[in-house]
Order: C-alpha cells, then sequence, then structure tokens
C-alpha cells in the first residue's frame, strides 16, 4: 500500500506551493529527502517557484508533482518545507508541527 504525503513549501513572502507524492511518504523516505534537498541549498536562496520545480524535475524516481486539488484525503504526512528557515517540517496526528530531523529521532528512540 502507498504512503502518499503532501508538501507545502513556503518561502519569505509567504507564497505557498502544493505538492504531492503518491508514495513513500514515511519520514525516513519523502522527510529525509526533503532534509537532504533544503541542506543543498547552502547560501543559496530559493523561492517557492525555483524550489518546487528543482523537486518536481529531479531526474530520479522521487516523482513530486503539483498538487492541483489542494489536500488529498488519503494523505499519511503533510510536511512544511520553511525556506526562510531552510528547515523541513511534519504535521504530526495531534497537529504539532514538528522539525522532521527530531521526528525522526523520536521514531528510532534517539535522543
Amino acid at each position: 500500500m502507498s504512503t502518499r504525503c503532501n508538501i507545502s513549501i513556503i518561502d519569505s513572502d509567504l507564497h505557498t506551493i502544493l505538492l504531492y507524492h503518491h508514495h513513500d511518504g514515511y519520514l525516513s523516505g519523502v522527510g529525509m529527502d526533503l532534509v537532504k534537498q533544503v541542506k543543498l541549498l547552502q547560501d543559496r536562496s530559493y523561492d517557492t517557484d525555483e524550489f518546487a520545480t528543482m523537486l518536481i524535475k529531479r531526474q530520479d524516481d522521487t516523482e513530486y508533482e503539483l498538487s492541483t486539488q489542494g489536500l488529498h484525503g488519503d494523505i499519511e504526512y503533510l510536511y512544511q518545507v520553511n525556506l526562510t528557515k531552510k528547515k523541513v517540517f511534519v504535521v504530526m496526528k495531534k497537529g504539532m508541527l514538528v522539525n522532521v530531523e527530531d521526528a525522526i529521532k523520536d521514531e528510532k528512540g534517539e535522543e
């Protein structure tokens, strides 16, 4: 069964783009991929359009796509990529916004 997720990309102007990913939406899948992509930004700044385009056009099996329908009803994870803070967050089941790297450590029982 696929683990679907949405990714909300937000920049300093509060411009937001929503992406959809059909499979491997787990913290260790899409979550870590997003963390890696944000870390690659280094000192370069992207706006939401540039970052979304970069994710969609990657030549690997990640398969990000633009979400034209808003939030999908069957997602397991909702990620937020904050381009200003250069951090990736995940909305947990109780509505808390948590840093993905911290959520992965919690999932593995690490401190």
